[in-house]
């Protein structure tokens, strides 16, 4: 289901539907049939559907309930691209809860069957990553959840869920994403009355970042793609070559996003002008047919394109291997940030103050123009901008200079 499709279904059904839980909610507080929760859970279940590079952000949020109820069982809800991610963090098959939205037929029975399997789980919480979603909303209610932490509107204009969420954190756009995303976990905890929650000091969401092990036979299994698609006219890879990967990607739930095919394509052609550089273009199956084009306008016997021919795990050792990632803002930034690549990344509708990947070896380049961030929260991702100058206006010589000074700091090659 395309993702506005999803943001009007959300809107026009999700306010309604919330207004209708929420008076059951009240009924059930005047007729004394609502139980207090207990004082330690046995099962939290965390939502994040839709993007996969947020679960990335999500991964001090998890240590940290670790650390605070670690008799708990955590679960997780997701879409079925999220499932791949949620097992490189660790997460058992039996763990994950899998909401299919290809069409409105699927996302309805999948809900129900999740739905049915969460309400037989004992003294159940919820943490909601998704900020002022509905849909979400519903389903952390409809779980059986005793409490339900969640992003909740206060005073704000728009952004209604309702009466749903019982521990109710303000979302601000002064922290770190990660950051709050770890006020929801601390907002369990939190004094009844308490409002908002999460009366703590920020957490080093850098230290708790996600780190996945390079796994050595995936790392070699990729190195061998790569060595296949080279042209004939390039040999094998060259001796101390680096490999530099480039995603000019981005998902249809913000197409702002991107950088111009057209200087992606001169940046490439800057950085093949080394004889020492491998350039290697990645996206999803969906992204082939985008990608195929820039690898034609680049031409280049140096160029692979592995677009469609790589797992997320599989991109992952890439990026253990290589010595640069160059990325629009979107999943790969934060895949990359799981390693220690360094990786330069391409903001401007969003903002990398709260978005920003937290690996060590990560910089952005972000015009900061007057107009930008547009995408937010609060418009639920979905901006009237129709010429997005924010990313069309980053010169590629500027990047350039980056990538040669992130270049020359790293030193590491393939040796292969």
């Amino acid at each position: 289901m395309h993702p506005n499709r999803m943001r009007f279904l959300d809107r026009c059904i999700g306010r309604p539907l919330c207004f209708v839980a929420s008076a059951g909610v009240l009924a059930s507080r005047w007729f004394g049939s609502e139980r207090n929760p207990t004082a330690a859970p046995r099962a939290i279940l965390f939502i994040m559907l839709a993007e996969i590079g947020a679960l990335v952000l999500t991964q001090p949020a998890l240590r940290r309930a670790r650390e605070r109820f670690p008799g708990a069982r955590l679960l997780f809800l997701t879409f079925p691209s999220g499932v791949e991610m949620l097992s490189l963090m660790g997460f058992a098959r039996e763990q994950i809860f899998v909401i299919d939205p290809g069409t409105l037929a699927t996302l309805l029975r999948s809900t129900l069957h999740v739905l049915g399997r969460l309400r037989r789980e004992a003294e159940l919480f919820s943490v909601n990553f998704e900020v002022y979603s509905r849909f979400s909303t519903l389903v952390a209610y409809l779980s059986g959840a005793r409490k339900r932490a969640g992003f909740f509107g206060f005073f704000e204009e728009g952004g209604y869920q309702g009466n749903l969420v019982t521990q109710r954190v303000v979302y601000s756009p002064h922290h770190h994403m990660a950051a709050s995303y770890v006020g929801l976990v601390e907002a369990l905890d939190a004094s009844p009355g308490c409002e908002p929650c999460a009366k703590v000091p920020a957490y080093d969401v850098a230290e708790a970042r996600l780190r996945v092990p390079i796994d050595e036979s995936l790392q070699r299994a990729v190195l061998d793609k790569i060595r296949r698609k080279l042209a004939p006219t390039a040999g094998v890879i060259p001796e101390n070559a680096k490999l530099i990967i480039l995603n000019g990607n981005s998902s249809d739930l913000v197409p702002l996003r991107r950088w111009p095919e057209d200087q992606y394509a001169e940046l490439a052609r800057k950085l093949l002008e080394n004889p020492r550089h491998v350039v290697v273009l990645t996206g999803s199956g969906e992204e082939a047919s985008h990608v195929a084009a820039m690898a034609k306008r680049i031409d280049h016997d140096r160029l692979v394109d592995l677009a469609g021919l790589t797992t997320l795990a599989e991109l992952i050792a890439l990026c253990g291997s290589a010595s640069l990632m160059v990325t629009n803002d979107s999943g790969p930034a934060h895949f990359a940030s799981t390693t220690d690549v360094p990786t330069l990344v391409l903001f401007g509708p969003e903002t990398p103050r709260i978005f920003g990947p937290l690996g060590p070896n990560q910089e952005v380049v972000y015009l900061d123009l007057l107009c930008s961030p547009c995408v937010n929260v609060y418009n639920q991702k979905h901006s009237s901008c129709s010429e997005n100058r924010c990313m069309r206006e980053i010169p590629v010589n500027m990047v350039f200079e980056h990538c040669r000074r992130l270049l020359d700091r790293n030193p590491k090659c393939d040796e292969s």
